[in-house]
């Protein structure tokens, strides 16, 4: 306990918050306390890191528009777009707990054109992390889901394949029931 008291501590002196009142020194559940601390800490951090990659890879802002006329896209019951922001793929990576976000491996490839990040979501939750997929011409490279699953894999396959099709402008392959994937 004195170590975690400790650690407290240490992160508001080192973060210049408050240790003049009593209330911020003397923590009823010093547990709870140091928990909500690393949370603001790590917020802090993040917000940081997402400033710093935002002035680092500009592109990827400016590229939006353009990828979303050449990748966006809509069909049962499903939708694609490319990322817009830093913050949208670290939140991406956060939410579904997989590599997106960690590094600059995929910041570099999306801002330079190397690879596109896209974003395969519910159409009645597009703002909810679903797919995430890393897609170069018309070529998709990879996509994972939560923990760097493959949920709903024949059917996110079949749905890609007529996605792609879509992209070269060619007849999609039979139609794709999604009920599953996209209820």
């Amino acid at each position: 306990m004195a170590i975690l008291y400790k650690d407290y501590i240490d992160m508001r002196l080192k973060h210049g918050w408050d240790l003049t009142r009593s209330t911020s020194i003397f923590q009823k559940d010093i547990r709870e306390a140091h928990r909500e601390i690393v949370r603001m800490v790590t917020m802090k951090a993040e917000e940081k890191r997402i400033d710093e990659l935002s002035e680092k890879y500009p592109q990827i802002k400016r590229r939006y528009r353009k990828l979303k006329a050449r990748y966006g896209y809509k069909e049962d019951g499903l939708m694609i777009r490319p990322a817009k922001t830093i913050m949208e793929i670290m939140e991406e990576g956060r939410t579904l707990h997989h590599c997106v976000a960690r590094g600059n491996t995929y910041f570099e490839k999306h801002a330079s054109g190397v690879s596109s990040i896209l974003f395969l979501r519910r159409a009645t939750a597009p703002n909810t992390p679903y797919i995430t997929i890393e897609i170069k011409d018309n070529n998709i490279l990879q996509w994972f889901g939560r923990n760097d699953s493959k949920p709903d894999r024949e059917l996110i396959d079949k749905w890609l394949a007529g996605y792609i099709a879509h992209l070269e402008g060619k007849e999609k392959p039979q139609a794709v029931e999604l009920q599953a994937a996209a209820g």
